[in-house]
């Protein structure tokens, strides 16, 4: 504690942003070198730095009980490995475009599909996709949920259809879309040009940035953005940068399977960059929420209350 207190805060600074600076880099280079042995969270309102070391957990959230579920477009099922692959072929016997497999994943679920036309896609949790059987002039994708593209170069359009009339339209490119329901709709550009439109207006995004479409239809916002935070997830990590707590417990709502509620307003606004691990417990995601701030949780029911301390 009289560490703390004794403390240069410039220096401080300084040294937290290049450590900061460097885990970003190796994030962004070794995607898949994500079992490290501890987690760095800083506290942007507070200023503060704490490691927080890999230690075992009592009640580790576990994916092993989530499934994946395929409905074909005949109507027939089949339950798929929760955090597995399909290669999808296309139907060579079928004509009518207008039919549609289906993949939905459970909350706490993701999935990976390549689609027929060797476009991937990545499932977020309570997710639901639909992809045509064979493709025509465009190739039509519906979803529900939130979805990392990456999408084949072919010559024909590639359309992402949502509710509220929303959808984005690419020719080849790396994306992300969150539509969940009762949200707005976000489309974050990491590679490639992309058209976002609804019924009200449309925009072309760039590298870097994203669109917002409210669910009332008013018209498209964009802005600038850090593409790994809306992207790290597929990876297994919940990437925060200056993010504001309302944002961060939509993510953990739909992961976890939650509601959340808040006892002032003022706590959805603070705001906190580090990083999560998404296959650790719910309780162990708060504490290290609680342990680098004043906001607390607690259990009421059906739902999760945020307070101050």
């Amino acid at each position: 504690i009289d560490a703390l207190h004794n403390a240069d805060a410039g220096k401080a600074w300084a040294r937290v942003s290049s450590i900061y600076l460097l885990r970003r880099r190796r994030l962004m280079l070794r995607r898949t070198l994500l079992a490290a042995a501890c987690l760095l969270v800083l506290f942007v309102g507070g200023g503060a730095l704490y490691k927080i070391m890999n230690t075992p957990e009592t009640a580790p959230f576990s994916r092993l009980n989530k499934s994946v579920l395929l409905t074909s477009a005949s109507g027939n099922q089949k339950i798929l490995q929760n955090g597995g692959v399909l290669v999808c072929k296309a139907d060579s016997t079928q004509t009518d475009t207008t039919k549609y497999n289906t993949i939905t994943t459970q909350r706490g679920g993701n999935f990976k599909v390549v689609l027929p036309d060797k476009s991937v896609v990545w499932l977020n949790s309570n997710t639901t996709l639909q992809y045509p059987l064979i493709a025509g002039h465009q190739r039509l994708i519906r979803l529900k949920g939130e979805a990392f593209f990456e999408v084949m170069h072919t010559g024909a359009p590639f359309i992402v259809a949502m509710s509220g009339g929303n959808r984005v339209q690419v020719m080849g490119t790396q994306f992300n879309i969150s539509a969940y329901s009762g949200r707005a709709m976000s489309a974050t550009l990491v590679q490639g040009k992309v058209e976002v439109y609804n019924k009200v207006s449309h925009c072309i995004l760039h590298p870097g940035q994203q669109a917002i479409a409210t669910s009332g239809g008013s018209a498209i916002s964009t802005r600038e953005v850090d593409t790994s935070i809306y992207t790290s997830w597929i990876t297994g990590v919940f990437d925060f940068n200056d993010t504001q707590l309302e944002t961060i417990m939509e993510q953990l709502a739909e992961w976890y399977n939650i509601k959340v509620d808040y006892e002032s307003s003022d706590l959805r606004n603070i705001r906190f960059t580090g990083s999560i691990y998404r296959d650790r417990s719910l309780d162990y995601s708060l504490g290290i929420i609680e342990f680098i701030s004043n906001v607390k949780f607690k259990k009421q029911d059906d739902k999760l209350i945020v307070y101050s301390k």
